[in-house]
């Protein structure tokens, strides 16, 4: 085959593998060698490792991995004097170190360095079984597709740099993407949350004047009304409704005006255990065990406490409701310390084993009066979101794949 057959093979190469076995195929159809080896330095340069092999090879632990002051190895005398070695008889020439050559059934060798931007970076050695001479004609046209393969590796180690830029480029810019889409998100519900917070506070307003006249007027008839009188139901049950409906415009107000955060240093561990006291009652009454996992040693962070106990009373009773019918309810709580590249956080993970969120309503879990509930107004959530967004921090919801649901709140630690 004649040389420019092999320059279009080398050309074509699909991997650096075929750009050395091209070299040894040519090699093999001029010079009949019997295998090759090619060598890379390490990134120290105290070595060169053998890389590539090809043909019937003579294995040898030595030849795996040659130090380069080894200066009477045929492949460190090449790369360090970035010169070819001819050697055609091992046995008369001076330059070969018989004894480990001889164990490797070698009687000749053609040995070439390999330059990568002007820098000798490894060697290709072809051995010969049989003592045989080399032309000039023969040699110089090998000297050209090795040549050639060089600077095709060459090619093939830019391409790849080129690629893995890409590769980060690529995942830099998805990263911010997505983090531009939560940015978004995030903007959009607050402006949402603002809106409606601005709609709830003149609707509450309106609604709380005229509703605590009433109230007036129907606790003093109740109380001039006799026990026995068939109105006396009525009015209990029209003073039941009237507090039901004074909580519900309590919840728009407090929707509506949110108040300002007032950091202190907060055991979160200690903020826990203080609502799950206050709420011990509901668990001890709906059996529900709680099992605490909680991070040692704890660690004081900048927390407004009231406002963060607010988000855990409204996540527990969540679970407390969601949990009403099983039979074996539990509520899981955890917290632990995780490095991120924002900084140190303090994770809150807290989780049931109820029936789940709604699939059709879990993407919009924390937008305004989205409820799983018939008997809820749908604002807990928000105001949660509200809070802890207020504290830089991030909740999310999800389904657990073993059954009910799990809240995480990443809460930013000041170090």
């Amino acid at each position: 085959m004649k040389a420019d057959k092999y320059f279009e093979i080398l050309l074509n190469a699909q991997s650096k593998n075929d750009i050395y076995k091209s070299c040894f195929d040519y090699c093999k159809t001029i010079l009949k060698t019997d295998r090759c080896r090619v060598y890379f330095f390490d990134d120290s340069r105290d070595f060169l490792i053998c890389r590539y092999r090809f043909g019937q090879m003579v294995y040898s632990a030595s030849d795996d991995k040659i130090s380069s002051n080894q200066s009477k190895s045929i492949v460190v005398r090449t790369a360090l004097e970035n010169a070819p070695q001819i050697i055609e008889d091992i046995y008369q020439d001076s330059r070969a170190d018989t004894k480990v050559i001889e164990n490797l059934g070698v009687s000749s060798i053609i040995s070439y360095p390999l330059q990568f931007s002007g820098i000798v970076q490894g060697v290709i050695s072809f051995d010969f079984t049989e003592k045989t001479p080399f032309s000039r004609q023969k040699l110089e046209s090998l000297t050209t597709i090795i040549h050639l393969a060089g600077v095709l590796h060459e090619n093939w180690i830019l391409k790849e740099k080129v690629s893995e830029q890409d590769s980060e480029y690529k995942k830099e810019l998805e990263k911010k993407s997505i983090e531009l889409d939560r940015m978004n998100e995030q903007l959009l519900l607050r402006g949402r949350l603002s809106a409606l917070g601005q709609l709830a506070s003149g609707v509450a307003h309106e609604i709380k004047n005229p509703l605590a006249v009433i109230k007036m007027l129907i606790n003093t008839i109740d109380s001039e009304i006799e026990a026995t009188s068939k109105f006396k139901n009525d009015f209990t049950v029209m003073k039941t409704e009237i507090e039901r409906l004074e909580e519900i415009v309590n919840h728009f107000l407090n929707f509506a005006r949110p108040r300002k955060v007032e950091k202190l240093p907060v055991n979160i561990n200690d903020l826990i255990l203080d609502v799950c006291d206050f709420l011990k009652i509901k668990f001890n009454d709906m059996n529900i065990f709680v099992n605490m996992d909680l991070y040692v040693p704890a660690k004081n962070i900048m927390l407004d406490a009231n406002q963060i106990k607010q988000v855990f009373i409204n996540i527990f009773l969540n679970a407390i409701e969601a949990c009403k019918t099983c039979p074996s309810a539990l509520i899981h709580v955890k917290t632990l310390l995780v490095s991120k590249k924002s900084g140190t956080v303090m994770k809150v993970e807290i989780s049931d084993n109820g029936p789940g969120i709604k699939e059709e309503i879990i993407s919009q879990i924390f937008d305004p009066f989205t409820t799983g509930r018939t008997d809820g107004l749908g604002l807990g959530l928000s105001i949660c979101y509200r809070i802890i967004t207020d504290h830089g921090g991030k909740i999310t919801a999800k389904n657990r794949l073993s059954g009910g649901a799990k809240f995480e709140i990443l809460l930013p630690v000041d170090e």
